[in-house]
């Protein structure tokens, strides 16, 4: 059984690191509550056999954990390599072109031709996921041929961006309706949709479900400028967002990041949804044993703020210290919520609104923290006074 009950809810990414079944025993056992399976890596039958496994051990260990599939969507991203991984240097030159190839150190593929074709001389394009910057000195038929401003490491299937070129693409792909039907023969409870733009996009996936007559919770992933320009509107339908800051911080300046988490979170206590924050929470326990004390105050500000998740990504997924990552993020967590709990932000009061399922949910929670209650129970035909209760 769990040990802990933490209000904040943490997230990992199920990889390499932790896919054994003495690992994901320790994470269950831990207190892992949601294992997130990312469906840009790896093959669907794969990930399926992990999610029936994550299934069977939470059911053994009587700790329910959710299962979360997350769709790929149409990133753009760099090719297959001649290798693991190639070192760019600052001031070579470096081409990104559209046909298939096996990448080396003067030239890569990029997985989607529009995106090519829509850069311009001069446009600043990042690579791994915005650690690494080439800027467009010319083009051709097929390519764009480049200079490394910032040099660094380059991976397989990292992202590829252009902050200052919008490239319109469905971020509902024919690929991830495909994938989403594996999510449902394992028996997800959340699917995260990424590079959400607009409210519908949500409701395509919505209507997916509802075709196949499966119940799943849909996650909108805050990721593009344009997504927090409709902000409110995919809020409103959605079932959860989830604040994805690594390419946030590319579409957007790395400066305003912080600012954006903030206000997406203050909207999604508002909208009474539940908040996720995530990328990079306690990135450099990838490699060490411990987190950094920058680190540690990112995740209990996150909480202060009033998220009501977190998220280990390559932390769990292809880290060398997979539980305790876990077990760090779960005490910072429980911590955070003794501690300080005057600085959580409170949202918006029952007394502001009409219905009668909100003005009984802020007294029932007043009645139990006024008695120090261990539970409130909730007889219900539905997820709305549950939602609201939990708000």
């Amino acid at each position: 059984m769990k040990q802990y009950w933490n209000k904040t809810k943490v997230i990992c990414t199920i990889g390499p690191a932790c896919s054994d079944e003495k690992t994901l025993t320790a994470l269950i056992q831990s207190g892992m509550d949601v294992a997130r399976f990312n469906f840009s890596h790896g093959r669907p039958e794969d990930h399926v056999r992990l999610m029936r496994r994550v299934r069977a051990l939470g059911d053994k260990f009587k700790s329910p954990v959710a299962l979360m599939q997350d769709l790929p969507g149409p990133k753009i991203r760099i090719g297959p390599l001649s290798r693991e991984s190639i070192e760019l240097d600052d001031g070579q030159q470096f081409t990104l072109t559209k046909k298939p190839m096996l990448g080396n150190e003067s030239m890569v593929s990029v997985n989607n031709a529009e995106f090519i074709n829509a850069l311009k001389k001069g446009s600043n394009v990042y690579l791994n996921d915005g650690l690494v910057k080439i800027v467009v000195r010319r083009k051709t038929r097929d390519a764009v041929i480049c200079e490394v401003i910032t040099g660094g490491r380059i991976y397989p299937k990292k992202g590829v961006s252009c902050p200052d070129r919008c490239v319109e693409l469905n971020p509902v792909t024919r690929n991830d309706l495909k994938f989403l039907d594996y999510g449902i023969k394992a028996g997800v409870d959340f699917v995260a949709v990424s590079f959400v733009q607009r409210a519908e996009d949500i409701l395509k996936v919505k209507q997916r479900l509802k075709k196949k007559k499966y119940a799943a919770f849909i996650v909108a992933k805050i990721e593009r400028k344009i997504a927090v320009e409709n902000l409110d509107g995919i809020i409103e339908a959605s079932d959860g967002i989830m604040v994805a800051r690594g390419d946030l911080g590319i579409e957007a300046s790395l400066e305003s990041v912080p600012f954006l988490q903030k206000e997406i979170i203050r909207k999604c206590n508002q909208a009474g949804r539940p908040v996720i924050t995530a990328t990079q929470m306690l990135e450099s326990m990838v490699e060490n044993p411990q987190p950094t004390r920058a680190e540690v105050t990112d995740v209990a500000n996150a909480i202060f703020d009033g998220t009501d998740a977190v998220m280990l990504s390559e932390e769990t997924a292809i880290g060398r210290f997979p539980v305790k990552t876990l077990q760090v993020m779960l005490r910072i967590a429980g911590n955070a919520e003794d501690r300080f709990r005057d600085f959580f932000k409170q949202p918006a009061r029952a007394e502001d609104e009409k219905d009668i399922v909100s003005q009984f949910s802020e007294a029932a929670v007043s009645v139990a923290d006024n008695t120090g209650a261990r539970a409130i129970v909730v007889p219900t035909r539905n997820d709305g006074s549950v939602s609201a209760l939990s708000r």
